[in-house]
């Protein structure tokens, strides 16, 4: 770690401060309220690896690759919060490779995020989505817009195995399985409310 710091009475302010770790490089501005922990901080990520984080997935559930993000810390000491963007080149989950990885999260609680216009690719499919989940009961909400996706690999993502996956159709109300090579008429839409 280095930059300039100095207290102001119970503030501690931190400015240019640069702090690198195997987990993240990141310049971090702005102060910390040494009375109650409340964090006040601009951060800039410039190296996120993701194998760093992997314990808040599934067990045996992968991740790999760097990303970056831009945004506020705040919060206190014992539940920070972060709300800004996260983008990253190339991605790996669960062994499956997403590029231009774009979108808004914001992560409180210790384990609720939230991902907002968040968007990404996977081979010739793109992916966008308004998600939020909490990783302590892992329940997992929200809307999810795919286009030309491979179904097995999709699985894989959510950690499921490959194959069929039954649910309703919002809509309809009838039963559907998804699996690979299900057709979706253009101009019109499939909503999905999937079993446990």
């Amino acid at each position: 770690m280095e930059g300039d710091y100095f207290l102001n009475g119970a503030f501690l302010a931190l400015k240019d401060f640069k702090i690198t770790s195997p987990m993240i490089d990141m310049d971090v501005d702005g102060t910390l309220n040494t009375k109650n922990g409340e964090l006040n901080f601009v951060a800039v990520g410039h190296d996120l690896d993701l194998r760093r984080v992997q314990k808040k997935f599934p067990e045996g559930y992968k991740t790999e690759g760097h990303g970056k993000f831009n945004g506020m810390i705040t919060g206190t000491l014992d539940a920070p919060n972060f709300d800004g963007t996260l983008d990253a080149d190339n991605l790996s989950f669960n062994g499956v490779q997403i590029s231009d990885v774009h979108g808004q999260i914001n992560v409180f609680g210790g384990s609720h995020i939230v991902l907002k216009d968040f968007s990404f690719n996977q081979g010739e499919g793109s992916y966008k989505m308004y998600l939020t989940a909490n990783t302590a009961s892992r329940n997992l909400n929200g809307n999810l817009e795919v286009q030309n996706v491979d179904i097995p690999e999709l699985f894989l993502l959510a950690n499921k195995d490959s194959g069929p996956v039954s649910g309703k159709d919002v809509l309809t109300g009838e039963t559907i399985t998804l699996q690979d090579g299900v057709v979706i008429p253009s101009k019109s839409a499939l909503i999905v409310e999937f079993k446990r």
